[in-house]
């Protein structure tokens, strides 16, 4: 009820807010499916989507986010930095309404926010530097631990 009224102050009418809808948990492709059909996900603050913004950047849709203080509440804001829309970063609560509402009811912006997520989100997926860095940390730190082990190619 309290998301709702900001949303009203945030400007949205009543038909924008009768499309906010609260889901149960579900099976990953009925969630993957969820993820597709919303106009808009927002990032929970303070503590962060993190596997939850990842997998709706992956399919093409809109996080908001605003960062927290902790490190969990602020993998988000890397991602979308990311992925080139840090315009979907905001300060304040009211800026994260604003923002938010901005993304469901101007369809010409939510559809170029949406085109810079699908043109970047390879930068946060597809990176060979990145998975080669985290598999040279891994066998490093086994080795510490076990000095001489190689890992089995």
């Amino acid at each position: 009820a309290a998301l709702l009224g900001r949303l009203r102050e945030g400007g949205a009418t009543d038909v924008e807010i009768s499309r906010v809808i609260f889901l149960p948990r579900a099976p990953l492709p009925i969630f993957f499916g969820y993820l597709g059909m919303a106009d808009v996900v927002l990032d929970p603050h303070p503590f962060g989507g993190d596997t939850s913004s990842r997998e709706a950047l992956l399919v093409g849709t809109p996080v908001v986010t605003r960062p927290a203080e902790q490190l969990a509440g602020r993998y988000t804001q890397a991602f979308l930095r990311t992925v080139g829309v840090p315009d979907l970063i905001v300060h304040d609560a009211d800026e994260y309404v604003r923002v938010a509402v901005e993304v469901v009811s101007n369809a010409t912006w939510r559809s170029d926010v949406i085109a810079r997520i699908e043109r970047g989100r390879a930068r946060l997926f597809e990176q060979q530097d990145v998975v080669e860095a985290w598999e040279h940390f891994l066998i490093e730190s086994v080795r510490k631990v076990l000095p001489g082990w190689q890992p089995n190619s």
